[in-house]
């Protein structure tokens, strides 16, 4: 159980009987990760070499990665492209890295989702893990490495779904760290792409855009003590 002051509480009886708990509810429409770049003013370039394998020539390029969730039938497919700005470094700030992304899904789901020691450890072991495998491909721009490790990760989510059913954090709460990783995914695939309208309103209107972030959020938290019943209201 992670301390109270890293994990958002999602225990209360509102919460567990929301129907978005349910399954069989019909199919929800989500964004890929490859549907965010054309959305986007940012150009992006490919980012791997691939003449590092002899079994990848160059007519096989891998444009795309499917990576697997926990859920049954869940999936994203990722472009392998960077920031045309940031093509020699795929740690660009202030833009959307879909390759960094994918490696940090991996990390959360790795760390957080798998409920096996074994599984556990074979993401997330610092020296052999597959999120090392993961980070050093990418640091090393090494397409068929980056890809083998997508691969073996896609594995052993195949081999636990049958054993999951995600809902043990219902009983005391989600991690912080997991939190955050989904709000960025959801401001990456939802905010980002209009960032540019947001700005786009008359001043001390009630159309003005503010924005809090999860690291914020957490400080509200921890400060108030403010728990699932409670209630927060913006004055700014």
């Amino acid at each position: 159980v992670p301390p109270k002051d890293q994990a958002v509480d999602v225990a209360s009886p509102a919460l567990s009987s929301d129907s978005r708990f349910e399954q069989d509810q019909g199919s929800i429409a989500i964004i890929n990760s490859v549907e965010v770049i054309p959305r986007l003013t940012t150009k992006y370039v490919p980012y791997f070499n691939w003449d590092s394998d002899s079994h990848h020539s160059a007519n096989e390029k891998v444009a795309t990665l499917r990576l697997l969730y926990p859920a049954p039938d869940s999936s994203e497919e990722y472009p392998l492209l960077v920031p045309r700005v940031g093509k020699s470094d795929a740690h660009v700030a202030n833009e959307y890295v879909p390759i960094n992304e994918l490696i940090n899904t991996v990390h959360v789901v790795g760390k957080y989702l798998l409920g096996d020691e074994l599984a556990t450890k074979a993401v997330t072991d610092p020296g052999t893990g597959i999120l090392r495998m993961l980070e050093r491909a990418r640091n090393k721009r090494d397409g068929p490495g980056f890809v083998r490790a997508v691969q073996d990760y896609n594995r052993i989510i195949e081999a636990r779904r049958a054993v999951l059913d995600g809902i043990g954090y219902k009983k005391w709460g989600l991690p912080y760290e997991l939190v955050t990783h989904v709000m960025d995914q959801v401001y990456n695939r939802v905010v980002a792409p209009k960032v540019d309208l947001l700005g786009n309103y008359k001043a001390f209107s009630n159309n003005v855009y503010g924005e809090v972030n999860p690291i914020l959020v957490k400080e509200f938290i921890k400060r108030t003590n403010l728990g699932p019943d409670g209630v927060f209201v913006d004055l700014g």
